[in-house]
């Protein structure tokens, strides 16, 4: 039995440990405790969430968020409430105009082992001032692309130091990404009706590494 979990694991690592942006490809790694809830209160599908955020913290030169660990999610919608403070603001093109596009991760979920498969996060970049978040999905394989921008399809503009409401759901062969009520509806590479996999966490990259600490809090 022990080791067919090592076998398990194993094969999970080696599926997980790149990961394709829009810039080429970066190391990987799930972590962290998921702040996750799918209850509905009595507003008629407004998610309940934890009372207090948990801080996930990026080091300066990383892409990975500590602490991490790995853990696996299922469910119709992941719900959550997402606050940036003013560390997600960094220099605009980081010296390198080719990287001032690229969407960094918040938080989401892999459906199965390869988050480069099927995946559905919540994207975001400080770029022009503003800080954007985005729809950043897999599917089958491909990293959907708005055709015109060739970015992830953008879903809104947020304010450094309030509180985000945000959903990812599943809906047949669609996700729902919700933010603050903006919603934007993309392709799924599965139709059943729940999703089943690994949460995924705060990360920085595209190609390159945090330029100085980041911090994220979840709730």
């Amino acid at each position: 039995m022990k080791g067919l979990l090592f076998a398990f694991a194993s094969l999970y690592f080696i599926c997980c440990s790149r990961e394709a942006t829009l810039d080429g490809a970066e190391a990987k790694k799930l972590g962290d405790t998921p702040v996750q809830s799918t209850a509905k209160g009595k507003g008629g599908g407004i998610p309940t969430a934890p009372t207090t955020f948990a801080k996930y913290t990026i080091q300066q030169g990383a892409h990975e968020c500590d602490p991490r660990t790995l853990k696996s999610v299922s469910g119709t919608s992941m719900n959550f409430v997402a606050r940036f403070d003013s560390t997600a603001i960094y220099p605009a093109v980081i010296t390198d105009y080719n990287h001032a596009y690229d969407a960094n991760k918040l938080w989401g979920f892999s459906e199965g082992l390869n988050n480069q498969y099927n995946s559905a996060r919540l994207g975001w970049r400080w770029l022009n001032g503003k800080l954007e978040l985005l729809a950043y999905v897999y599917v089958k394989g491909t990293l959907l692309r708005d055709p015109i921008s060739y970015d992830p399809p953008f879903i809104k503009a947020v304010e450094i130091g309030r509180d985000i409401n945000c959903s990812i759901a599943v809906s047949g062969s669609s996700y729902v990404f919700t933010v603050d009520g903006v919603a934007v509806k993309t392709a799924r590479g599965r139709s059943v009706s729940t999703f089943s996999g690994y949460q995924q966490y705060p990360y920085f990259g595209g190609t390159l590494t945090a330029p100085h600490l980041m911090n994220f809090y979840i709730k």
